[in-house]
Protein backbone atom coordinates (compact mmCIF):
# COMPACT_ATOMS: atom_id res chain seq x y z
CA UNK A 1 0.00 0.00 0.00
CA UNK A 2 2.60 2.31 1.08
CA UNK A 3 4.63 1.75 -2.55
CA UNK A 4 1.96 2.10 -4.64
CA UNK A 5 1.08 5.69 -2.44
CA UNK A 6 4.56 6.73 -3.30
CA UNK A 7 4.16 5.55 -6.88
CA UNK A 8 0.95 7.58 -7.41
CA UNK A 9 2.52 10.61 -5.43
CA UNK A 10 5.79 10.94 -8.06
CA UNK A 11 3.30 10.42 -10.95
CA UNK A 12 1.77 13.53 -9.87
CA UNK A 13 5.01 15.47 -9.30
CA UNK A 14 6.31 14.60 -12.25
CA UNK A 15 2.48 16.00 -13.97
CA UNK A 16 3.23 19.16 -11.94
CA UNK A 17 6.24 19.63 -13.39
CA UNK A 18 5.94 19.03 -17.33
CA UNK A 19 2.64 21.92 -16.94
CA UNK A 20 5.18 24.43 -15.18
CA UNK A 21 7.96 23.43 -18.22
CA UNK A 22 4.80 24.57 -20.97
CA UNK A 23 5.32 28.11 -22.66
CA UNK A 24 2.73 30.89 -21.48
CA UNK A 25 -0.23 30.30 -24.55
CA UNK A 26 0.42 33.04 -27.29
CA UNK A 27 -2.66 35.12 -27.37
CA UNK A 28 -1.62 36.09 -23.54
CA UNK A 29 1.17 38.05 -25.06
CA UNK A 30 0.93 41.71 -25.64
CA UNK A 31 2.27 43.32 -29.19
CA UNK A 32 2.40 46.81 -29.18
CA UNK A 33 2.64 48.53 -32.26
CA UNK A 34 2.97 52.59 -33.19
CA UNK A 35 0.67 53.51 -36.87
CA UNK A 36 2.27 56.38 -38.25
CA UNK A 37 -0.39 57.80 -41.15
CA UNK A 38 -2.61 60.35 -42.49
CA UNK A 39 -1.17 63.30 -40.44
CA UNK A 40 -1.65 61.28 -37.01
CA UNK A 41 0.13 58.51 -34.73
CA UNK A 42 -1.40 55.80 -33.38
CA UNK A 43 -1.02 53.21 -30.52
CA UNK A 44 -2.39 49.71 -31.30
CA UNK A 45 -1.80 46.67 -29.10
CA UNK A 46 -2.70 42.82 -30.12
CA UNK A 47 -2.42 39.21 -28.37
CA UNK A 48 -1.52 37.74 -31.40
CA UNK A 49 1.18 37.63 -34.32
CA UNK A 50 -0.27 39.07 -37.40
CA UNK A 51 1.36 40.79 -40.79
CA UNK A 52 1.15 44.66 -41.17
CA UNK A 53 -1.12 43.72 -44.37
CA UNK A 54 -3.83 42.48 -41.37
CA UNK A 55 -2.63 44.84 -39.12
CA UNK A 56 -3.68 48.37 -41.39
CA UNK A 57 -6.52 46.34 -42.20
CA UNK A 58 -8.05 46.28 -38.77
CA UNK A 59 -6.97 49.73 -38.19
CA UNK A 60 -9.06 50.85 -40.93
CA UNK A 61 -6.42 51.97 -43.21
CA UNK A 62 -7.74 51.65 -46.84
CA UNK A 63 -4.49 52.18 -49.27
CA UNK A 64 -4.48 53.65 -52.72
CA UNK A 65 -2.47 51.94 -55.31
CA UNK A 66 0.53 54.58 -55.21
CA UNK A 67 0.98 54.33 -51.66
CA UNK A 68 4.29 53.02 -49.57
CA UNK A 69 4.24 51.16 -46.66
CA UNK A 70 6.96 50.81 -44.43
CA UNK A 71 7.61 47.99 -43.64
CA UNK A 72 6.36 46.16 -46.73
CA UNK A 73 2.64 44.81 -46.30
CA UNK A 74 3.87 40.93 -46.10
CA UNK A 75 6.29 41.82 -42.92
CA UNK A 76 5.43 39.95 -39.75
CA UNK A 77 4.60 42.60 -36.86
CA UNK A 78 6.70 42.57 -33.81
CA UNK A 79 6.13 44.14 -30.53
CA UNK A 80 7.55 47.82 -30.62
CA UNK A 81 6.88 48.13 -34.34
CA UNK A 82 6.48 51.34 -35.94
CA UNK A 83 4.22 51.29 -38.99
CA UNK A 84 4.68 54.07 -41.53
CA UNK A 85 1.90 54.76 -44.55
CA UNK A 86 3.10 57.61 -46.87
CA UNK A 87 0.23 58.77 -49.03
CA UNK A 88 1.44 59.18 -52.89
CA UNK A 89 -0.76 60.22 -55.76
CA UNK A 90 0.37 61.56 -59.14
CA UNK A 91 -1.29 64.13 -60.98
CA UNK A 92 -0.74 66.54 -64.19
CA UNK A 93 -0.01 70.38 -64.38
CA UNK A 94 -0.20 72.04 -67.65
CA UNK A 95 0.08 75.50 -66.31
CA UNK A 96 2.79 76.12 -67.85
CA UNK A 97 3.85 77.99 -71.08
CA UNK A 98 7.15 78.78 -72.97
CA UNK A 99 7.15 81.19 -76.28
CA UNK A 100 8.02 79.40 -79.43
CA UNK A 101 10.42 81.81 -81.09
CA UNK A 102 8.98 82.37 -85.19
CA UNK A 103 11.78 82.33 -88.09
CA UNK A 104 12.87 85.10 -90.55
CA UNK A 105 12.92 83.81 -94.08
CA UNK A 106 13.98 85.99 -96.32
CA UNK A 107 12.79 86.56 -100.00
CA UNK A 108 14.84 87.70 -103.26
CA UNK A 109 13.42 90.87 -104.48
CA UNK A 110 14.30 93.24 -107.51
CA UNK A 111 11.69 95.96 -106.41
CA UNK A 112 14.18 96.79 -104.04
CA UNK A 113 17.81 98.52 -104.36
CA UNK A 114 20.75 95.75 -103.61
CA UNK A 115 21.10 94.39 -99.78
CA UNK A 116 17.59 96.83 -98.80
CA UNK A 117 15.08 94.97 -96.82
CA UNK A 118 11.72 95.38 -96.18
CA UNK A 119 9.44 93.55 -94.09
CA UNK A 120 6.83 92.04 -96.11
CA UNK A 121 5.15 90.29 -93.11
CA UNK A 122 5.71 90.52 -89.25
CA UNK A 123 6.05 87.64 -87.81
CA UNK A 124 4.85 86.40 -84.45
CA UNK A 125 5.89 83.91 -81.43
CA UNK A 126 4.02 81.08 -81.09
CA UNK A 127 2.98 79.28 -77.19
CA UNK A 128 3.98 75.99 -76.14
CA UNK A 129 2.34 74.34 -73.60
CA UNK A 130 4.58 72.09 -71.48
CA UNK A 131 3.08 69.24 -69.37
CA UNK A 132 4.21 67.95 -65.88
CA UNK A 133 3.93 64.70 -63.96
CA UNK A 134 3.76 65.65 -60.47
CA UNK A 135 4.48 63.44 -57.71
CA UNK A 136 2.74 64.16 -54.54
CA UNK A 137 3.99 62.52 -51.12
CA UNK A 138 2.04 63.19 -47.83
CA UNK A 139 0.93 66.35 -49.53
CA UNK A 140 4.48 67.69 -50.55
CA UNK A 141 5.67 67.51 -53.73
CA UNK A 142 8.34 65.09 -54.07
CA UNK A 143 9.27 64.92 -58.19
CA UNK A 144 8.37 66.75 -61.24
CA UNK A 145 9.11 65.49 -64.12
CA UNK A 146 8.24 66.89 -68.00
CA UNK A 147 5.54 64.88 -69.49
CA UNK A 148 4.85 66.38 -72.71
CA UNK A 149 5.23 69.88 -74.77
CA UNK A 150 2.20 70.69 -77.08
CA UNK A 151 2.04 73.77 -79.70
CA UNK A 152 -1.13 75.57 -78.81
CA UNK A 153 -0.16 78.66 -80.80
CA UNK A 154 1.83 78.23 -84.44
CA UNK A 155 4.35 80.93 -84.70
CA UNK A 156 3.91 83.49 -87.93
CA UNK A 157 6.94 83.38 -89.93
CA UNK A 158 8.52 86.77 -90.61
CA UNK A 159 9.01 87.51 -94.07
CA UNK A 160 11.38 90.36 -95.22
CA UNK A 161 12.03 90.84 -98.84
CA UNK A 162 15.95 91.70 -99.71
CA UNK A 163 16.82 93.66 -102.51
CA UNK A 164 18.91 91.59 -105.64
CA UNK A 165 20.13 92.65 -108.89
CA UNK A 166 17.81 91.70 -111.35
CA UNK A 167 19.54 88.94 -113.20
CA UNK A 168 16.64 87.93 -115.03
CA UNK A 169 16.69 88.99 -118.86
CA UNK A 170 14.08 91.10 -119.86
CA UNK A 171 10.87 90.08 -122.08
CA UNK A 172 9.29 92.30 -124.68
CA UNK A 173 5.73 92.99 -123.16
CA UNK A 174 3.06 94.06 -125.62
CA UNK A 175 0.33 96.62 -123.55
CA UNK A 176 0.01 96.73 -120.19
CA UNK A 177 0.54 94.04 -117.91
CA UNK A 178 -0.49 94.64 -114.38
CA UNK A 179 0.29 92.37 -110.96
CA UNK A 180 0.27 92.24 -107.28
CA UNK A 181 4.21 91.45 -105.52
CA UNK A 182 4.51 91.27 -101.95
CA UNK A 183 1.52 93.46 -101.73
CA UNK A 184 2.24 96.19 -104.16
CA UNK A 185 0.54 96.72 -107.16
CA UNK A 186 2.96 96.90 -110.63
CA UNK A 187 2.84 97.92 -114.04
CA UNK A 188 5.09 96.43 -116.86
CA UNK A 189 4.99 98.50 -120.20
CA UNK A 190 7.13 97.84 -123.13
CA UNK A 191 9.63 94.68 -121.18
CA UNK A 192 9.80 93.43 -118.20
CA UNK A 193 13.02 94.64 -116.75
CA UNK A 194 11.53 98.05 -115.82
CA UNK A 195 8.84 97.53 -113.39
CA UNK A 196 6.45 100.26 -112.58
CA UNK A 197 5.48 100.52 -108.89
CA UNK A 198 1.77 101.72 -108.72
CA UNK A 199 1.21 101.53 -104.84
CA UNK A 200 3.63 101.82 -102.13
CA UNK A 201 1.78 100.73 -99.41
CA UNK A 202 2.60 96.60 -99.22
CA UNK A 203 -1.19 96.06 -98.38
CA UNK A 204 -3.58 94.88 -101.48
CA UNK A 205 -4.95 91.84 -100.06
CA UNK A 206 -5.85 90.86 -103.91
CA UNK A 207 -9.75 90.18 -103.60
CA UNK A 208 -10.22 93.46 -106.25
CA UNK A 209 -7.85 93.53 -108.55
CA UNK A 210 -8.52 94.88 -112.14
CA UNK A 211 -6.56 96.64 -115.09
CA UNK A 212 -9.36 98.49 -117.47
CA UNK A 213 -9.26 97.49 -121.33
CA UNK A 214 -7.02 100.11 -121.91
CA UNK A 215 -4.45 99.56 -119.20
CA UNK A 216 -5.17 103.20 -118.13
CA UNK A 217 -7.11 102.71 -114.60
CA UNK A 218 -6.41 100.24 -111.82
CA UNK A 219 -9.18 99.42 -109.52
CA UNK A 220 -8.03 97.32 -106.36
CA UNK A 221 -8.84 96.60 -102.72
CA UNK A 222 -6.27 97.03 -99.94
CA UNK A 223 -6.42 96.20 -96.37
CA UNK A 224 -7.61 98.70 -93.59
CA UNK A 225 -4.76 100.54 -91.75
CA UNK A 226 -6.66 100.19 -88.50
CA UNK A 227 -5.28 96.81 -86.29
CA UNK A 228 -8.81 96.74 -84.63
CA UNK A 229 -10.76 95.56 -88.00
CA UNK A 230 -11.60 91.89 -88.79
CA UNK A 231 -9.01 90.44 -90.83
CA UNK A 232 -11.74 90.57 -93.34
CA UNK A 233 -11.46 94.17 -93.80
CA UNK A 234 -10.53 95.90 -96.73
CA UNK A 235 -10.97 98.91 -98.63
CA UNK A 236 -11.76 99.89 -102.43
CA UNK A 237 -9.44 102.39 -104.22
CA UNK A 238 -8.71 103.07 -107.62
CA UNK A 239 -4.90 104.94 -109.52
CA UNK A 240 -7.40 106.88 -112.58
CA UNK A 241 -4.22 107.27 -114.44
CA UNK A 242 -1.72 104.21 -114.48
CA UNK A 243 0.78 106.98 -116.29
CA UNK A 244 0.77 109.07 -113.09
CA UNK A 245 -0.22 106.60 -110.16
CA UNK A 246 -2.20 108.75 -107.47
CA UNK A 247 -4.13 105.60 -105.53
CA UNK A 248 -7.50 107.26 -104.46
CA UNK A 249 -9.93 105.74 -101.93
CA UNK A 250 -13.87 105.33 -103.19
CA UNK A 251 -15.28 104.96 -99.73
CA UNK A 252 -16.30 101.00 -100.64
CA UNK A 253 -15.54 98.95 -97.33
CA UNK A 254 -15.86 95.31 -97.19
CA UNK A 255 -15.92 94.29 -100.61
CA UNK A 256 -15.75 90.51 -101.38
CA UNK A 257 -15.20 90.73 -105.57
CA UNK A 258 -15.35 93.57 -108.02
CA UNK A 259 -13.66 95.12 -111.58
CA UNK A 260 -14.63 97.00 -114.56
CA UNK A 261 -17.08 96.56 -116.37
CA UNK A 262 -15.92 96.63 -120.41
CA UNK A 263 -17.15 98.66 -122.63
CA UNK A 264 -18.49 101.12 -120.01
CA UNK A 265 -15.28 103.65 -118.84
CA UNK A 266 -14.99 104.34 -115.48
CA UNK A 267 -17.66 102.36 -114.78
CA UNK A 268 -17.24 99.52 -111.84
CA UNK A 269 -19.35 96.36 -109.99
CA UNK A 270 -18.79 95.20 -106.84
CA UNK A 271 -20.47 92.62 -104.05
CA UNK A 272 -19.76 93.51 -100.48
CA UNK A 273 -19.79 91.55 -97.36
CA UNK A 274 -20.38 91.68 -93.79
CA UNK A 275 -16.61 92.07 -91.82
CA UNK A 276 -16.25 88.80 -89.38
CA UNK A 277 -18.67 85.45 -89.00
CA UNK A 278 -18.77 82.43 -90.72
CA UNK A 279 -15.88 80.23 -90.79
CA UNK A 280 -14.04 81.80 -93.47
CA UNK A 281 -14.07 85.35 -91.66
CA UNK A 282 -16.55 87.26 -93.61
CA UNK A 283 -20.85 86.99 -94.23
CA UNK A 284 -21.54 87.75 -97.93
CA UNK A 285 -24.56 89.66 -98.73
CA UNK A 286 -24.24 88.61 -102.54
CA UNK A 287 -25.23 91.78 -103.87
CA UNK A 288 -24.30 93.35 -107.20
CA UNK A 289 -23.66 97.43 -107.07
CA UNK A 290 -22.73 99.13 -110.16
CA UNK A 291 -20.55 102.79 -109.40
CA UNK A 292 -19.82 105.49 -112.22
CA UNK A 293 -16.73 107.25 -111.35
CA UNK A 294 -16.05 110.89 -112.00
CA UNK A 295 -13.19 110.58 -114.50
CA UNK A 296 -11.18 113.97 -112.86
CA UNK A 297 -11.54 112.66 -109.17
CA UNK A 298 -12.64 109.76 -108.36
CA UNK A 299 -16.24 110.74 -106.97
CA UNK A 300 -18.91 108.71 -107.39
CA UNK A 301 -21.45 110.40 -109.74
CA UNK A 302 -23.79 107.58 -110.10
CA UNK A 303 -24.67 103.93 -107.86
CA UNK A 304 -27.29 101.23 -108.99
CA UNK A 305 -28.02 98.18 -107.28
CA UNK A 306 -28.54 95.78 -109.29
CA UNK A 307 -29.00 93.15 -106.92
CA UNK A 308 -30.06 93.66 -103.25
CA UNK A 309 -28.72 91.77 -100.40
CA UNK A 310 -29.95 87.72 -100.61
CA UNK A 311 -29.22 84.51 -99.51
CA UNK A 312 -29.54 82.74 -103.00
CA UNK A 313 -28.13 79.58 -103.22
CA UNK A 314 -25.78 76.95 -100.88
CA UNK A 315 -23.63 78.15 -98.93
CA UNK A 316 -24.67 81.56 -99.48
CA UNK A 317 -22.79 83.06 -96.48
CA UNK A 318 -19.07 82.51 -99.08
CA UNK A 319 -20.46 85.20 -101.85
CA UNK A 320 -21.39 85.14 -105.47
CA UNK A 321 -18.88 85.09 -108.36
CA UNK A 322 -19.16 87.75 -111.14
CA UNK A 323 -18.28 88.18 -115.03
CA UNK A 324 -19.26 90.96 -117.26
CA UNK A 325 -19.24 89.98 -121.02
CA UNK A 326 -16.91 91.95 -123.56
CA UNK A 327 -19.58 94.22 -124.22
CA UNK A 328 -20.52 95.14 -121.21
CA UNK A 329 -24.11 93.89 -121.89
CA UNK A 330 -24.52 90.48 -119.40
CA UNK A 331 -23.28 89.10 -116.34
CA UNK A 332 -22.71 85.38 -115.66
CA UNK A 333 -22.48 84.32 -111.93
CA UNK A 334 -20.91 81.35 -110.40
CA UNK A 335 -21.68 79.80 -106.80
CA UNK A 336 -20.92 76.07 -105.12
CA UNK A 337 -23.24 74.11 -106.92
CA UNK A 338 -24.09 76.43 -110.28
CA UNK A 339 -23.56 78.87 -113.03
CA UNK A 340 -25.92 81.04 -114.75
CA UNK A 341 -26.82 84.52 -115.93
CA UNK A 342 -27.72 87.02 -113.78
CA UNK A 343 -31.42 88.66 -114.93
CA UNK A 344 -29.99 92.64 -114.89
CA UNK A 345 -33.37 94.36 -114.13
CA UNK A 346 -33.80 97.95 -114.14
CA UNK A 347 -30.84 98.90 -111.64
CA UNK A 348 -33.64 99.47 -108.66
CA UNK A 349 -32.11 96.21 -106.89
CA UNK A 350 -35.11 94.18 -108.96
CA UNK A 351 -32.37 92.34 -110.74
CA UNK A 352 -31.84 88.46 -110.06
CA UNK A 353 -29.93 85.23 -110.25
CA UNK A 354 -31.41 83.47 -113.67
CA UNK A 355 -31.45 79.49 -113.41
CA UNK A 356 -28.18 77.39 -113.67
CA UNK A 357 -26.98 76.54 -117.29
CA UNK A 358 -24.92 74.56 -115.78
CA UNK A 359 -25.52 72.76 -112.53
CA UNK A 360 -23.70 70.46 -110.02
CA UNK A 361 -23.07 69.28 -107.23
CA UNK A 362 -21.43 70.94 -104.57
CA UNK A 363 -17.60 69.76 -103.31
CA UNK A 364 -17.70 68.68 -99.64
CA UNK A 365 -14.46 68.27 -99.59
CA UNK A 366 -13.97 72.03 -99.20
CA UNK A 367 -16.40 72.21 -96.56
CA UNK A 368 -15.06 70.18 -94.71
CA UNK A 369 -11.74 72.05 -94.63
CA UNK A 370 -13.93 75.94 -93.88
CA UNK A 371 -13.98 77.06 -97.47
CA UNK A 372 -16.49 76.63 -100.39
CA UNK A 373 -15.44 75.42 -103.98
CA UNK A 374 -16.88 78.41 -106.58
CA UNK A 375 -15.57 77.85 -110.28
CA UNK A 376 -13.83 80.56 -112.62
CA UNK A 377 -15.71 81.96 -115.47
CA UNK A 378 -14.34 83.81 -118.65
CA UNK A 379 -16.41 85.03 -121.61
CA UNK A 380 -15.42 84.79 -125.32
CA UNK A 381 -14.46 87.90 -126.74
CA UNK A 382 -17.80 87.85 -128.95
CA UNK A 383 -19.81 87.51 -126.00
CA UNK A 384 -21.71 84.08 -127.24
CA UNK A 385 -19.94 81.94 -124.71
CA UNK A 386 -18.93 81.03 -121.08
CA UNK A 387 -16.12 79.04 -119.87
CA UNK A 388 -16.27 77.07 -116.11
CA UNK A 389 -15.14 74.47 -114.19
CA UNK A 390 -18.14 71.87 -113.61
CA UNK A 391 -18.21 69.50 -110.45
CA UNK A 392 -18.48 66.45 -112.35
CA UNK A 393 -20.51 62.77 -111.52
CA UNK A 394 -19.13 60.51 -109.32
CA UNK A 395 -16.26 58.01 -110.35
CA UNK A 396 -17.24 55.12 -108.59
CA UNK A 397 -19.78 55.24 -105.83
CA UNK A 398 -18.46 58.36 -103.82
CA UNK A 399 -21.73 60.58 -103.49
CA UNK A 400 -21.91 63.41 -106.03
CA UNK A 401 -21.21 65.58 -103.28
CA UNK A 402 -17.59 63.99 -103.06
CA UNK A 403 -17.20 63.21 -106.38
CA UNK A 404 -13.63 63.66 -107.15
CA UNK A 405 -14.27 64.45 -111.23
CA UNK A 406 -13.71 68.20 -112.39
CA UNK A 407 -14.64 68.86 -116.14
CA UNK A 408 -13.99 71.98 -118.14
CA UNK A 409 -17.77 72.93 -118.97
CA UNK A 410 -19.33 75.58 -121.29
CA UNK A 411 -22.87 76.94 -121.74
CA UNK A 412 -23.88 79.72 -124.54
CA UNK A 413 -25.11 83.07 -123.76
CA UNK A 414 -28.31 82.78 -125.58
CA UNK A 415 -29.04 79.30 -123.66
CA UNK A 416 -28.99 77.02 -127.15
CA UNK A 417 -26.54 75.00 -125.86
CA UNK A 418 -24.45 73.81 -122.33
CA UNK A 419 -21.95 71.09 -121.76
CA UNK A 420 -21.31 70.10 -119.05
CA UNK A 421 -18.25 68.40 -120.01
CA UNK A 422 -16.20 70.36 -122.90
CA UNK A 423 -12.75 68.80 -121.52
CA UNK A 424 -12.75 66.27 -119.43
CA UNK A 425 -10.98 64.80 -116.20
CA UNK A 426 -9.10 68.22 -116.13
CA UNK A 427 -8.86 68.72 -112.26
CA UNK A 428 -10.32 71.32 -109.51
CA UNK A 429 -7.91 74.29 -110.87
CA UNK A 430 -8.47 73.94 -114.31
CA UNK A 431 -9.24 77.82 -114.36
CA UNK A 432 -9.97 77.86 -117.78
CA UNK A 433 -9.94 81.12 -120.27
CA UNK A 434 -10.73 82.06 -123.79
CA UNK A 435 -7.97 84.09 -125.71
CA UNK A 436 -8.56 87.49 -127.48
CA UNK A 437 -9.64 86.60 -130.92
CA UNK A 438 -7.18 86.65 -134.01
CA UNK A 439 -7.21 86.17 -137.27
CA UNK A 440 -5.74 82.74 -138.31
CA UNK A 441 -3.92 81.23 -141.77
CA UNK A 442 -7.54 81.20 -143.47
CA UNK A 443 -8.35 84.79 -142.36
CA UNK A 444 -11.03 83.54 -139.90
CA UNK A 445 -11.51 84.74 -136.51
CA UNK A 446 -10.50 81.96 -134.52
CA UNK A 447 -9.45 81.66 -130.56
CA UNK A 448 -8.16 79.41 -128.24
CA UNK A 449 -9.24 78.10 -124.37
CA UNK A 450 -5.80 78.12 -121.72
CA UNK A 451 -6.44 75.84 -119.04
CA UNK A 452 -4.19 74.09 -116.52
CA UNK A 453 -4.28 69.96 -116.61
CA UNK A 454 -4.38 68.15 -113.49
CA UNK A 455 -1.32 65.56 -113.80
CA UNK A 456 -3.57 63.39 -111.41
CA UNK A 457 -6.48 64.25 -112.47
CA UNK A 458 -8.28 61.64 -109.94
CA UNK A 459 -6.34 63.44 -107.43
CA UNK A 460 -6.97 67.31 -108.41
CA UNK A 461 -7.12 69.02 -104.74
CA UNK A 462 -3.50 67.91 -104.15
CA UNK A 463 -1.64 67.53 -107.61
CA UNK A 464 0.44 69.61 -110.02
CA UNK A 465 -0.61 71.19 -112.91
CA UNK A 466 0.23 71.27 -116.43
CA UNK A 467 -0.40 74.85 -118.70
CA UNK A 468 -2.39 73.47 -121.72
CA UNK A 469 -4.02 75.37 -124.87
CA UNK A 470 -6.68 73.49 -126.65
CA UNK A 471 -8.80 74.78 -129.89
CA UNK A 472 -11.99 76.42 -129.01
CA UNK A 473 -14.14 73.05 -129.30
CA UNK A 474 -11.85 72.06 -126.42
CA UNK A 475 -10.33 69.22 -129.47
CA UNK A 476 -6.37 69.29 -129.68
CA UNK A 477 -5.04 70.12 -126.43
CA UNK A 478 -1.25 70.99 -126.24
CA UNK A 479 0.70 71.28 -123.22
CA UNK A 480 3.22 74.04 -123.48
CA UNK A 481 4.36 74.72 -119.51
CA UNK A 482 6.43 73.94 -117.32
CA UNK A 483 8.97 72.27 -119.34
CA UNK A 484 9.32 68.46 -119.51
CA UNK A 485 10.85 67.24 -116.21
CA UNK A 486 10.14 70.19 -113.85
CA UNK A 487 7.86 70.05 -111.26
CA UNK A 488 3.83 71.40 -112.03
CA UNK A 489 1.99 74.46 -111.35
CA UNK A 490 0.57 74.78 -108.00
CA UNK A 491 -2.58 77.56 -107.34
CA UNK A 492 -1.53 80.35 -105.25
CA UNK A 493 -4.37 81.00 -103.50
CA UNK A 494 -8.27 80.56 -103.38
CA UNK A 495 -9.05 84.28 -103.67
CA UNK A 496 -7.24 85.05 -106.80
CA UNK A 497 -8.38 81.99 -108.48
CA UNK A 498 -7.36 83.14 -112.33
CA UNK A 499 -3.56 81.93 -112.23
CA UNK A 500 -3.84 82.80 -116.04
CA UNK A 501 -3.80 85.84 -118.02
CA UNK A 502 -3.61 86.23 -122.11
CA UNK A 503 -1.48 88.81 -124.13
CA UNK A 504 -4.45 91.58 -126.21
CA UNK A 505 -2.19 89.53 -129.19
CA UNK A 506 -3.20 86.45 -127.92
CA UNK A 507 0.04 85.12 -128.94
CA UNK A 508 1.32 85.00 -125.12
CA UNK A 509 0.17 84.09 -121.93
CA UNK A 510 0.89 84.97 -118.47
CA UNK A 511 1.02 82.35 -115.92
CA UNK A 512 1.85 81.81 -112.24
CA UNK A 513 4.30 79.57 -111.37
CA UNK A 514 5.88 78.80 -107.95
CA UNK A 515 5.17 82.24 -107.08
CA UNK A 516 6.67 84.02 -109.77
CA UNK A 517 4.88 85.06 -112.98
CA UNK A 518 6.41 83.90 -116.14
CA UNK A 519 5.50 84.71 -119.83
CA UNK A 520 4.92 81.49 -122.14
CA UNK A 521 4.96 81.86 -126.06
CA UNK A 522 1.95 80.02 -127.54
CA UNK A 523 3.38 78.97 -130.72
CA UNK A 524 6.66 77.90 -129.77
CA UNK A 525 6.17 77.24 -126.02
CA UNK A 526 9.62 78.80 -125.04
CA UNK A 527 8.56 80.04 -121.17
CA UNK A 528 10.42 83.35 -119.85
CA UNK A 529 10.59 84.11 -115.69
CA UNK A 530 9.76 88.13 -115.39
CA UNK A 531 9.24 88.22 -111.42
CA UNK A 532 11.89 86.35 -108.68
CA UNK A 533 10.49 87.26 -105.66
CA UNK A 534 8.47 84.85 -105.12
CA UNK A 535 5.58 86.79 -104.10
CA UNK A 536 3.67 87.44 -107.12
CA UNK A 537 0.05 86.75 -108.11
CA UNK A 538 -2.90 87.87 -109.93
CA UNK A 539 -1.36 88.95 -113.45
CA UNK A 540 -3.40 91.20 -115.65
CA UNK A 541 -2.74 91.85 -119.16
CA UNK A 542 -4.62 94.68 -121.21
CA UNK A 543 -3.83 96.81 -124.34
Amino acid sequence: MILKRQFGLMVLLVLVLLAACQPENSGEREIRVALIADGTQRAFVFDRPLSVEQFLRQANITLNPLDEVTPSKFTQVTDGMTVTVVRVAETEDCSSTESLAFDQIEQPSTNLEPGETRILERGENGEVQICYTIIIADGVERTRREKSRIVVKEPKNQIVAVGQTDTLEPVVIDGTLAYISSGQAWMIRGNSGNPIPLTSDNNLDGRVFDLSADGRQLLYTRQTDDPNDAAFSNELWVILDTNNPVPIPLGYNNILSGGWIPGQPYNLYYSSANAGGGFQGWVAYNDLWVVRLNPRDGDTLDIDEIITDNVTGEFAFWGTRFAWSPDGTKVAYAKSNGVGLINLGTGDGDGDFGPFALNFAYYNTAIVNEWVWQPTLSWSQDGQWVLTTVHGPSYSNEAPTDSIIFDVGVFKADGSLALNSLISKTGIWASPVYSPVSVGPDGQAQFSIAFLQAREPLNSYGTEYDLMIADRDGSNPNRVFPPQGLPGIRPVNLEDAMPLSWSPSGQKIAVLYQKNLWIVDVESGLPRQITNDGQTSAPRWTN
